[in-house]
């Protein structure tokens, strides 16, 4: 997960919003939940990231 966020803090706030990515930096205040959340679907967000040449690929685990 923090590579993930790591990556995706470099992008910029419009190519986080047409993959459905959502950073998250802490649930509540003093939590230390820091992630990159896919809020869609992982097709979806697999062309986005193609059609933007996005280098990162989306799997379902």
């Amino acid at each position: 997960m923090g590579a993930a966020k790591v990556f995706f803090d470099s992008l910029d706030f419009d190519t986080l919003d047409e993959l459905g990515i959502k950073i998250v930096e802490g649930e509540y205040p003093g939590s230390t939940y820091y992630a990159a959340e896919l809020t869609g679907k992982v097709e979806v967000a697999k062309v986005v990231a193609a059609r933007l040449g996005v280098p990162v690929r989306f799997r379902t685990v």
